[in-house]
This record gives structure tokens, sequence and C-alpha cells, in this order.
């Protein structure tokens, strides 16, 4: 009994120190996971953070240079309103230079028929023509079209070097080219203001966390919440630059002699870091390590007290025998029977077991036979987590298809069994819930299996559902499939949008309408067949389309000579747009062979509408697209027609 209780004592206190061990080893690992993770996490929300700020600057950088090209082609249009009033103006210098001042420009020039300056606020650009420089080259196109209204990017001008903005008109009686420079300095600042030096430059960040960009071709730093590093290169302060373009989920190295968790990535063509030392990011590891160390060491001791505390009341061989009975029978061997007489309570116990054991015999044939004799074809299994075997009725083998495995006509290895049922689960039947798919020599044939668990182990019920799946299948089938065409019908169609709406899986989406051009001139040259083989030939081009070119789609013919498509799953409007176009480009672009094995050209009209939200009424949408297809169809006809 001693010798028990000390072997139990040591193995407790072996299996604390493993248990402690390893979780001070999960706890420290986890705790670095974390640390890391939540650096990772911090660089790229401050990486989204500049991303944002630079797109916002760029569309309102976008935003003033649209207003400054409407000003200055709006102020040189006051010029050669006020020069086609007063023609004398056209050769006087000193008064372009007053109109300039007047309309709020910083250039002037007149520019004639040919090309060449004949007059202007710049006396050294007299004489230049379209063909004196890259710069003035821009406006040349205007000499062969006088509708041409042209406004230049931002650039240099060619005497001062200066950012100009310049715009050319033909004057209304379009004897000569005016040209405008205008100084566009707010947007100078906006595009001075979107570098990421100047970002860097108004940041401030925390002890012990550094911010870096860096010049990919020459990995020098250009600017760094570090001052002292700027100017450097990322080799000079420690970092591989191999490294940070391998490794994307960081790194650690020394930076400036202490080690440091690096995070680069790539923003606006620069290298952007983020580097946060060792001591910022774990610092809290090792104090919540060692308060877990002496927790855990406390909860240990007290285990081991409080469990030898109460090892003195134990009856060693009675018990020993016991287990060693039940875990035969837990293994399946229903057979064996237990006979333990050292005192009058184990004698009680093993004649329990043994009553216990026989009622579990009984029940299982008693089953068996009932379920028989009802010819129901079902079956019934039933296990512990502790048990080695299975014990079934007679049908279980049959239903699951293994009546040529090697087993015992009531029970089966625990471990086999398993994995057969976890096979059927494997291929569930989305129609039906608690349906499997099995697939036998004989086809395919559908399991309906429903488990109910509790703290003694498992009981299964199986049933083979084959016959009425497959009947039900086939009716519909049979109600929503186009008997032509072998698509969706309008019904089908229904019941799919009813089911997507439902649960809220179609992300973007469209429905677009398709009508057959020229089924009456088919029927009427060809015969019915042939226009039944030119329906036929749409829906095959429609359903190949949406295989190669849609995320998700659903085809259908409404009737007659129409088909709706419905596109849905996109996670990005423009993605869908791009099918949709792909559906246009297509339009002619197909021929179909019919029952006389004459090819015809594959036409058909076309309307869509794209929904603006998960709320949208699909009715809604299939009335847009349907007057948008008429609309393309009256088109197409007006175009053929001329």
């Amino acid at each position: 009994m001693q010798d028990l209780k000390s072997r139990i004592t040591r193995y407790m206190i072996f299996i604390s120190l493993i248990t402690m061990i390893t979780m001070m080893v999960i706890f420290v690992v986890y705790q670095l996971q974390t640390a890391h993770a939540t650096a990772r996490l911090n660089a790229r929300e401050l990486f989204s953070q500049i991303g944002e700020i630079l797109e916002s600057n760029d569309r309102e950088k976008l935003a003033l240079s649209r207003q400054y090209n409407e000003t200055i082609l709006s102020r040189a249009d006051t010029v050669a309103y006020i020069l086609d009033r007063d023609p004398a103006l056209c050769s006087d210098p000193e008064a372009l230079c007053e109109i300039a001042g007047a309309v709020s420009v910083d250039e002037i020039h007149l520019i004639d028929a040919d090309g060449v300056i004949f007059c202007g606020t710049v006396p050294e650009y007299l004489g230049l023509s379209f063909d004196s420089g890259e710069q003035i080259a821009f406006f040349k196109p205007m000499l062969t079209d006088k509708s041409l209204r042209m406004v230049q990017e931002i650039t240099p001008n060619n005497s001062k070097g200066l950012q100009m903005q310049y715009t050319c008109i033909w004057s209304r009686n379009g004897r000569f080219i005016v040209q405008v420079g205008m100084a566009p300095e707010n947007v100078e600042r906006l595009t001075e203001n979107n570098e990421l030096s100047y970002l860097f430059s108004m940041l401030r960040t925390e002890a012990g966390l550094q911010l870096y960009i860096v010049d990919p071709a020459t990995d020098v730093i250009e600017g760094s919440t570090q001052t002292s590093d700027t100017g450097r290169t990322l080799s000079d302060i420690g970092i591989n630059p191999k490294t940070v373009r391998t490794i994307k989920d960081g790194f650690y190295t020394d930076v400036n002699g202490e080690p440091h968790f690096c995070v680069f990535t790539t923003l606006g063509g620069k290298l952007i870091g983020y580097a946060v030392s060792y001591q910022r990011l774990h610092g809290s590891v090792s104090n919540a390590s060692m308060i877990l160390f002496f927790s855990l060491a406390l909860g240990a001791i007290l285990l081991v007290l409080a469990v030898t505390g109460y090892m003195d009341i134990f009856v060693i061989n009675p018990v020993d025998t016991t287990n060693e009975c039940l875990r035969e029978i837990a293994e399946g061997n229903l057979d064996k029977k237990v006979d333990i007489r050292s005192s009058l309570e184990f004698s009680e116990l093993s004649n329990h077991i043994n009553a216990m054991v026989n009622s579990l015999l009984a029940s299982t044939q008693k089953m068996s036979y009932v379920l028989d004799r009802a010819e129901i074809n079902i079956g019934v299994y039933e296990y512990s987590p502790g048990m080695a075997r299975v014990r079934f009725t007679e049908r279980v083998p049959r239903i699951l298809g293994i009546e040529g495995r090697d087993h015992h006509r009531a029970w089966m290895n625990r471990e086999d069994f398993q994995q057969c049922v976890e096979a059927l689960k494997a291929r569930p039947f989305e129609e039906e819930d608690g349906v499997y798919r099995l697939e036998a020599d004989g086809g395919v044939r559908y399991i309906k299996l429903e488990e109910m668990r509790d703290e003694n182990g498992i009981m299964g019920i199986l049933m083979d559902m084959t016959e009425a799946v497959n009947r039900r299948l086939a009716i519909e089938s049979e109600r929503d499939i186009d008997p032509l065409t072998g698509i969706l019908n309008r019904r089908g169609m229904d019941n799919t949008l009813s089911r997507l709406y439902e649960e809220k899986a179609v992300g973007h989406c469209a429905v677009v309408m398709i009508d057959a051009d020229g089924l009456k001139q088919i029927n009427d040259t060809y015969g019915h067949d042939s226009g039944d083989q030119y329906i036929r030939g749409i829906a095959q081009a429609l359903t190949r389309f949406g295989k190669e070119a849609c995320e998700q789609f659903a085809v259908s013919r409404n009737g007659g000579d129409e088909f709706v498509m419905f596109l849905y799953g996109y996670t990005d409007r423009e993605a869908l747009m791009d099918s949709i176009r792909a559906l246009l480009d297509r339009q002619d672009a197909e021929r179909v062979a019919l029952s006389n094995g004459l090819r015809v050209p594959l036409r058909y009209s076309v309307g869509y509408c794209l929904s603006t939200g998960e709320n949208d009424y699909y009715g809604d949408l299939f009335k847009a697209a349907d007057e948008r297809m008429y609309e393309n169809k009256r088109k197409r006809k007006h175009h053929r027609a001329s």
C-alpha cells in the first residue's frame, strides 16, 4: 500500500514538473508569437494609414488639377475674346502684359497658323515654333484640328525653369492660336505634402520605435524618425537589404547595435520600415512568465498534498481484477464473466456486471430481429469512448457497404468503424440535413445518420434513404430544368435566386437579360428544328461563358428565345463589369451548327443591371435589365439596317 502511495506521489510530482515546463514553454512561445503578431499588425496599420494619407492627397491633387485646367481654359477663352474684339492688340506685347495681369495669368503667347510664336509677353519666346522643343511640340496637333482645346501637364518652362501649366485654343476667327501659362502653386504644395519624407517629418514615435523610408535602388535612408540615420544605408545601421526584400512577415536584427524586430513594405515606390526594440517588444513577457511559474508551482504542491492525503483507502487486488475484467468487456469481449468473491460487496458487484452484459447482448439481438422482421432498412450501433469494439445490428454493415470486411456478425473494431462513419460524414448531401452520399459499386446511395451522445457513449441510427432522395431529386429536376436546353427554367431561376438572397451569398451581382436575334428568320428559313438548335446553341454559349469568365453564375431560359444570366459572388465591382464586357464582346463572335449541318452566326441582344447592395430586390434588377436589353436590340436592328 505504502509502495503504491510513494510511487503515485513521485509520479504526480514528475507529471507536475513536466506540466509546468510544458505550460511555461507554451506560454512563452505564445507570448512571443503574440508580440510578433502585434508588432506586424501595428506596422501594417501604420503603413495603411500612410497609404490612406497618400491616396487622399492624390485625390485632392487630381481635383485641384482639374480645377486649374478649367480655370486656365476659361482665362484663355477670355484672352481670345479680348483679342477678337480688338485685333490691334495682337501685335502689342505691352497690351498683352496688361491683359495677362487683368485675367490673372503669367504668360500669353500668340501662335500663327504655321505654329510660330509671333507675339507674346515673354520676348525670348518670339520665333519659336511647335518644332522648337518637346514641351511646345505637345500642342502641334492643333495645326490640323482647330476644334482642339489642349491643356498641358505642369512642366518647367524653357526660359526660367519655373513650374508652369500651358493651354492652347484657337481664336474665334481661326487665324491664330492663343497660348496661356499659369504657375499652379497649390498643386505643387500638394505634391510636396505627398512626399513620404514630408509625412515622416510630421510623425512622432515613442521610445524604442523607429520608422524608415529607403530608396530601393540605393538602399539609402531618405527619411527616419531617428534623424541621425538619415543619409545612411541599411547596411550602415545593421539591416541586411537582402533580408528586407525576402522576409515580409518581420525579422530580428541589430539596429545600431541593439536588437530590433523589423517589418518592411513597399509604398509609393519606396521601402517603408518599422523597427521596434527587443526591450519594448518583450518587456512584459518575462514578468508574466515569472508570475505564471510561481502560480503553477504553488498549485502543483497543493494538488500533490491533497491527493496523497486520500490514498490510504485502497483495496488493490480486487480493484485491479475488476478493472481487468471491465477492460476486456469494454473492448467488446462480452463473453467475459466477472467472478470476484473476496467480499460480499465485490460479489454483488460481479453479479450486477454480468447481468448488465447479458442484458446488452439480449437487447442487440432483439433489436436486429425486430428490424429484420419489419423489413425496415435501418441499422443501429452503440459504443463508448473506452470500448475497443462497436456493437451494431445486422443491417449496419449492409447500409455502410462493408459487408465483405472481416468483422464479427454483431461487432467490429471501434477505430475501423469510426473511419467508416467519418468517411460517410465527409460527403454530406447539402439538400437535406443529416443525409450523406455514399458512392458504391451500384451507384450513389443516400444514408441518413443520427447520433445521440451522452456521458455513457454514442448511439447511432443509420437509414438508407436512396429511394426517397432519388424520387425527390427527379421531381425537382423535372420542375426546375428546361427540357429543350438542359439549363434552369424560370421557376428554377426564381428558386435559385431566393436561396442565394436568403443565404446573403450574392456579393456584387448583376442580372443580364439575353434575347436571341433572328430566331424567326431561322425558323422560317430552315425549320423549327433548326430554331431549337439555335436556342440550344445560345444556352450552351452562355453556360460555357459562365464557366470561363465568371466568378459564380446561374443561367436560365425564361421561355421562347429569352434567357437570363445571374452573375454573383464578386468581391470587386470592377471585376463584375469585366465579365459583363467580356459577354458583350461575344455577342456576334460565335457560330452554331443547325440541324442541317449549316453553321450560322449566333447573335443575341444583351441588357444588364448591377446591384447596389444585397438588399436590392432582384425583381427590380430584372426589370431594368430587360429595358436595357430591348434598347440594345433596337440599336442593333438600327445598326444592321444602316
